[in-house]
């Protein structure tokens, strides 16, 4: 994830919100139709920015941290 990687995943039902690195590119997600990269980058584009917890903004609503 640190180095831009796109993590595209389907099967969730468009129930996972995603990020600007990680997408639901299910059918329930593109109204059932194939789609292109360049669609699928256009539309994380869209999406929240991947928030790093190792800067202190978990993404796990702030859960401790294993010591």
């Amino acid at each position: 994830m640190r180095r831009g990687a796109l993590q595209l995943y389907g099967h969730s039902h468009g129930r996972l919100p995603g990020n600007q690195q990680s997408c639901d590119v299910g059918v329930d997600v593109f109204g059932a139709a194939p789609v292109r990269l360049n669609q699928i980058k256009a539309y994380m584009a869209t999406l929240p920015p991947l928030v790093d917890p190792e800067v202190g903004d978990d993404i796990e609503h702030d859960l401790p941290r294993p010591k």
